[in-house]
């Protein structure tokens, strides 16, 4: 836990705030989670009323497990290159990178840049275009393909080594899907 310090009505407020298994912005969701526990102490009712329907983002950075000191994170809602990258961005920790790309014009440089530089290993989930698997090749980082989610679940945790993070960013999925392809990969790892 950590504090974050601001003014309500100029009297310092200070919030406790979870910690979390990567870095960035994305603590501001816990510090939103914080403050609907103390909404009995905000006093302007426009602030109040937005905190009170705070209910985070499903299936946006979450926790789901630590088994064997591998971390497990579910980002089935990054259905672009920018959600992905932003998403890898934020890790702390050594990334296998369990994706569902199939268009290499999903790839940009900046996405390309952070994978080159925070992801050790990439699972491909589902079927694949030769030529995002040839560019990712490129890259040089360990590789491996699975048809079915509980399969590339099963692949990025046997891939991955005590201190990393299995991170399931797509990258590129229908926005109505990303629900359903969360439910996938936490079932997946149920199953481990």
């Amino acid at each position: 836990m950590h504090n974050h310090h601001f003014k309500n009505n100029n009297l310092p407020v200070s919030v406790k705030v979870k910690e979390y298994p990567f870095d960035g912005d994305h603590a501001s969701h816990g510090l939103a989670s914080s403050i609907t526990e103390r909404l009995v102490d905000i006093r302007d009712k426009h602030l109040r009323s937005i905190f009170s329907s705070y209910e985070g983002v499903d299936h946006r950075l979450e926790y789901v497990a630590c088994i064997r000191d591998v971390l497990f994170i579910d980002d089935a809602a990054a259905c672009t290159p920018l959600s992905t990258w932003y998403s890898i961005e934020r890790m702390n920790r050594p990334i296998t990178w369990l994706t569902m790309l199939k268009n290499v014009d999903t790839l940009t440089d900046d996405l390309l840049d952070a994978i080159n530089q925070k992801v050790n290993k990439i699972v491909l989930q589902g079927i694949y275009q030769a030529e995002v698997i040839d560019m990712l090749s490129f890259l040089g980082k360990e590789m491996s393909m699975a048809l079915q989610m509980e399969d590339a679940v099963r692949a990025a945790f046997y891939a991955s080594v005590p201190g990393d993070v299995v991170l399931f960013s797509p990258g590129e999925v229908g926005s109505s899907h990303f629900r359903t392809i969360g439910k996938q990969y936490r079932h997946g790892i149920s199953q481990l």
